[in-house]
């Protein structure tokens, strides 16, 4: 059986099937009792490398599929489970609660699920406050 934890809170037993990535992003500890000599594991392991000095900007778009519409920027202050898309262009394209199809450009390129929270104005852009799951996290 698999036990799941965090802030020192036990959960489970879940069973093989039921640990999902969805499932797992929701925990930070991971036992299982046929292999209990291991003890606990963290979830996710170390990172592998040190924190950029300065903010890491990403190239993305973000389309909507039933309107065909697409906002090209970069993202900012990228979190686990958010980011802000901040565009050049002063025509608001997205609607908040609408669903997007995220596309993360650069070394690899990728895409992912993401819905507009927010949106500002200014006079340098639009800026889309968009929410992910923790997995897919750009």
């Amino acid at each position: 059986m698999i036990y799941l934890a965090i802030h020192d809170k036990i959960f489970g037993p879940f069973e093989e099937r039921e640990i999902t990535p969805e499932t797992l992003s929701e925990y930070r500890w991971i036992y299982r009792t046929e292999e209990a000599r291991k003890g606990w594991q963290p979830i996710d392991a170390m990172p592998s490398r040190i924190p950029a000095e300065s903010p890491v900007l990403i190239e993305a778009v973000a389309t909507v599929g039933a309107m065909q519409t697409a906002v090209s920027g970069k993202l900012q202050e990228v979190r686990a489970r958010r980011g802000w898309l901040e565009s050049r262009e002063h025509g608001i394209r997205l609607s908040v609660g609408a669903p997007v199809r995220l596309q993360v450009l650069g070394k690899t390129p990728r895409q992912l699920g993401a819905r507009v929270e927010k949106i500002e104005t200014s006079t340098h852009g639009v800026r889309y406050l968009l929410s992910w799951d923790p997995v897919h996290a750009p």
